[in-house]
């Protein structure tokens, strides 16, 4: 009986390590494919449209019960090899039961960093990370009177993907 539980007892911790590991595989493989689709990718010196580049990331939360809402948008705009054809904006607007607020501050892209490898993007003191918890956000307005910080955790499907409604 001792060595039915002993045995038992490998087995499962076998199946949950190797649960575990596939888990932290397809986690993994979400984060390669992530990186790779948001990722900027900006066009080639010497393209036509390179002055038309815009590429940005968008986060919100909408809660309609509780009247609150927070929008942000990063964005690198303009021929970003060159500093006098591009900028770097950062957009904030939240909505709550006691304040509304909208900021939009624009900077040169010299003080943005970015990378055709991975999402990552950072604005001034914003920034945005894509990190095995998901994306890690932290931004503020120039003036540091509007600050935000949030954990956004991609989904590869819609949680009722496969279901009917009746």
């Amino acid at each position: 009986m001792q060595t039915q539980k002993i045995i038992t007892t490998v087995v499962l911790l076998f199946f949950l390590t190797n649960l575990g590991a596939a888990a932290a595989m397809e986690r993994g493989s979400l984060i390669d494919k992530l990186s790779e689709i948001d990722a900027f990718h900006p066009p080639a010196s010497g393209d036509p449209g390179i002055s038309m580049y815009k590429e940005w990331h968008y986060f919100n939360i909408i809660d309609d019960e509780q009247n609150i809402s927070f929008i942000t948008t990063l964005t690198l705009n303009g021929n970003i090899s060159d500093p006098e054809q591009s900028v770097a904006i950062v957009l904030m607007s939240y909505l709550t039961p006691v304040k509304k607020d909208l900021t939009v501050n624009v900077y040169p892209v010299t003080v943005a960093e970015w990378s055709n490898r991975t999402p990552d993007l950072m604005i001034a003191a914003s920034s945005v990370r894509l990190t095995e918890n998901g994306y890690e956000l932290h931004v503020e307005s120039a003036d540091t009177m509007t600050v935000f910080d949030a954990i956004f955790k991609p989904e590869t499907e819609h949680p009722n993907s496969g279901r009917t409604r009746k």
